[in-house]
């Protein structure tokens, strides 16, 4: 990622759909959740050039936020199978590889955007 020039990624194993979420810890990138509301979590392992299946979240949701803060990723809103926009809010511990649910959001969002400073 510090060569300042795009490139493409292998496929991810799985047929994410519309709806998922990414963000980047360390030198990797991590997609969640998207079509049909699916638990999914992928690791892109850049070291390996290939992905990693990872422990599924709790809630299966898309159009959701996705950022890494310490060593966590939090998984925040979205939708589910009813077409519910949710307020909770999931912790991925990468050192652990267990996801806890944290806490709820006081207004549910959904299609929202999202960034770690």
């Amino acid at each position: 990622f510090k060569t300042d020039e795009w490139f493409q990624l292998p496929p991810i194993p799985e047929d994410m759909g519309l709806g998922s979420s990414a963000c980047s810890y360390a030198d990797d990138i991590f997609v969640a959740g998207g079509k049909n509301t699916m638990t999914a979590l992928y690791q892109f392992e850049t070291h390996k050039n290939s992905w990693l299946k990872l422990s599924p979240m709790n809630v299966g949701r898309r159009n959701h936020v996705n950022v890494a803060v310490g060593h966590c990723l939090y998984v925040l809103g979205g939708l589910n199978n009813e077409v519910t926009t949710l307020n909770s809010v999931e912790c991925y511990d990468i050192d652990k590889a267990v996801w806890t649910d944290v806490g709820f959001l006081h207004k549910a969002v959904r299609s929202s955007g999202s960034a770690v400073i």
